[in-house]
């Protein structure tokens, strides 16, 4: 799960940037932690997914509202064109 974690952080970071609102990498996993259910990255680190690994094709399901919430937390917003800090 932590290399798929990871990939998705970069990937995230990438569109940021390609949409002039880039985000640090920082802020593209702890935003990634909060689209899998979970309050921050140290929450996501200290749970037992970080140590699973998969032997087959996976789905999951990225929960939104917590996205925004925690986007707004680190102070990210949608319509800022100035990213992340």
């Amino acid at each position: 799960m932590v290399t798929i974690f990871s990939t998705i952080a970069f990937v995230l970071r990438n569109a940021s940037r390609a949409a002039l609102t880039p985000v640090s990498v920082s802020y593209a996993q702890q935003l990634v932690a909060a689209a899998l259910g979970y309050d921050s990255l140290a929450a996501y680190q200290a749970s037992a997914e970080t140590q699973t690994t998969f032997d087959g094709p996976n789905h999951y399901v990225l929960d939104g509202d917590r996205i925004s919430l925690r986007a707004h937390q680190l102070g990210c917003h949608r319509t800022a064109r100035s990213g992340c800090p």
